[in-house]
C-alpha cells in the first residue's frame, strides 16, 4: 500500500521492520512508473543521519542498476541512473544548511559560517549568560532577584543559569518558541486568572475525579439497600458523602473557587474506621470500605489544594506571573546577544540553522499562525515527491 499509494503517506512501524526498504521501493516505483514517471532530480529524500542518507542512495542506485539490467534499452531508466548520483538525498541538517547558505541575503547573515561543536557552543552560551546576569545584578532588579530565589540561586547562579539554558534550548525546538514562552507567562496573569489554562485544568481535574467517585459511591449505595444490617450501620455515612461530593462537583463545574474552599474547609464527619461484624455481608463490607477510604483521601488532598482563598490565589498567580515574565525577558535577551556572538565568530548551531530554514519557509498570517512563504512555494514547485525517512 505505502509503495503505490498516492498523495501524503505516513508509515509507522517498529525499528528494523523495513520502513527504509518500503521507501526505496516507493522511489523505484515512482521512477519506473510507465504512465507518470518521476525524474530522480525532482525527488527530495531526507533522512536524519549521514549514514542513513548514504545507505539510502546506495540502495536506490542498486535497485536502479537491477532495473537497467532487466531493461537495457529503457533510455529513461538509464538517465535516472545518471541523475540519482546528484539527487537530493540528504540529512535534514544538510538540507537546512544548504537552504540557509543559498538564501542568506534574505536572512541578513553571512553564508560563511561553520557549525560550532558542543563544547564551543556551551562556552559561548555561558559567557553570554554571565554577561546578562551581571547586568541584572548591577541594576539590582527585584524581579530578577525573585527569580534567583525561586531557582534556589540566592548564593550562586548555577541553578538559574541551568534553568534558563534548558528553557532556551526547549524554545529552539519549537517553531515559535518565544511566543509559546510568552503565552506560558500570560497563563499566570492574575488579570485573566479565570481564563487561565492552569485554572481551568485544575477545576476540570477536580470535577472529573469527583464525578468518578460519585458514580462508584452511588452504584455501591444501590447495592447497600439490599443488605439491611450493613445499610443500617453505614448507609447514612455514604449518603452524607454522596451529598458532599455532589456539592463539590457542582462548584467545580461552575469554577467557584471560594465556594469549594469554604466547603472543603468544613470536612464531612468521616467514619474513623470500618468495623466488621458477622451480621454484615463480607464482600459488600470490603468493597464499601475501599471506596469510602479512597473518596475520603481524595477530599482531604483536594482540601489542601483549595486551602487558600481566591484573593490569595490571585497573589500567588501574580508572583508566578512576574517570575515567568522575568524568565521570558532573560531568554529573549540571551537569544539576541547569543546569536550576535555566534555571528561575530562565524559560528552556527544545527538548532539555529533549522530555525533560520523555518524562517525562510514560513511567514505569519494576520492571526500569527505560520503559513508557507513564497520561497517555500517556489521550492515545492522544484520537487514532485518529498520523502522523509
Amino acid at each position: 500500500k505505502a509503495i503505490k499509494s498516492k498523495g501524503n503517506t505516513i508509515v509507522t512501524a517498529a525499528a528494523g521492520s523495513g520502513k527504509t526498504a518500503v521507501l526505496v521501493e516507493r522511489v523505484i516505483e515512482k521512477l519506473c512508473d510507465e504512465k507518470n514517471p518521476v525524474s530522480a532530480d525532482r525527488l527530495l529524500i531526507v533522512t536524519f543521519t549521514n549514514a542513513a542518507a548514504a545507505e539510502m542512495r546506495q540502495r536506490i542506485e542498486k535497485a536502479l542498476a537491477d532495473k537497467c539490467t532487466e531493461q537495457p534499452n529503457n533510455e529513461f531508466l538509464l538517465r535516472q541512473r545518471l541523475l540519482i548520483s546528484s539527487a537530493d538525498i540528504c540529512t535534514i541538517d544538510s538540507f537546512c544548511i544548504r537552504l540557509v547558505r543559498n538564501y542568506f541575503s534574505l536572512l541578513g547573515i553571512s553564508p560563511d559560517f561553520k557549525i560550532a561543536d558542543e563544547v564551543t557552543d556551551l562556552g559561548i552560551k555561558y559567557g553570554v549568560l554571565k554577561k546578562i546576569f551581571n547586568e541584572l545584578f548591577e541594576k539590582n532588579d527585584t524581579d530578577f532577584l525573585e527569580f534567583l530565589e525561586a531557582s534556589n540561586s540566592e548564593y550562586g547562579t548555577a541553578n538559574a543559569e541551568k534553568n534558563i539554558l534548558q528553557i532556551y534550548n526547549f524554545c529552539q525546538k519549537l517553531p515559535q518558541g518565544f511566543k509559546w514562552l510568552k503565552e506560558c507567562a500570560e497563563n499566570y496573569n492574575p488579570a485573566n486568572l479565570k481564563n487561565s489554562i492552569y485554572y481551568n485544568i485544575f477545576f476540570e481535574d477536580v470535577f472529573n475525579k469527583t464525578n468518578l467517585y460519585l458514580t462508584e459511591l452511588k452504584a455501591f449505595r444501590r447495592d447497600l439497600f439490599s443488605h439491611e444490617k450493613t445499610d443500617l450501620k453505614y448507609g447514612k455515612y455514604f449518603d452524607d458523602l454522596i451529598e458532599y461530593l455532589s456539592k463539590l462537583s457542582a462548584y467545580a463545574e461552575k469554577l467557584k473557587w471560594d465556594d469549594i474552599s469554604n466547603l472543603l474547609g468544613n470536612l464531612p464527619n468521616f467514619i474513623g474506621r470500618f468495623v466488621y461484624s458477622k451480621n454484615y455481608d463480607r464482600e459488600l463490607f470490603d468493597r464499601g470500605s475501599e471506596i469510602y477510604k479512597s473518596a475520603k483521601f481524595f477530599i482531604i488532598n483536594t482540601a489542601k489544594k483549595f486551602s487558600m482563598s481566591f484573593c490569595e490565589l490571585e497573589k500567588e498567580f501574580e508572583f508566578y506571573y512576574r517570575i515567568v515574565l522575568q524568565i521570558y525577558d532573560i531568554v529573549v535577551a540571551f537569544n539576541e546577544v547569543y546569536i550576535e556572538q555566534l555571528h561575530k565568530e562565524s559560528y552556527m548551531t544545527f538548532a539555529l540553522v533549522e530555525l533560520y530554514a523555518l524562517k525562510l519557509l514560513t511567514k505569519e498570517d494576520e492571526q500569527g499562525n505560520l503559513i508557507s512563504s513564497d520561497l517555500s512555494n517556489e521550492l515545492i514547485s522544484m520537487y514532485d515527491e518529498i520523502m522523509v525517512d
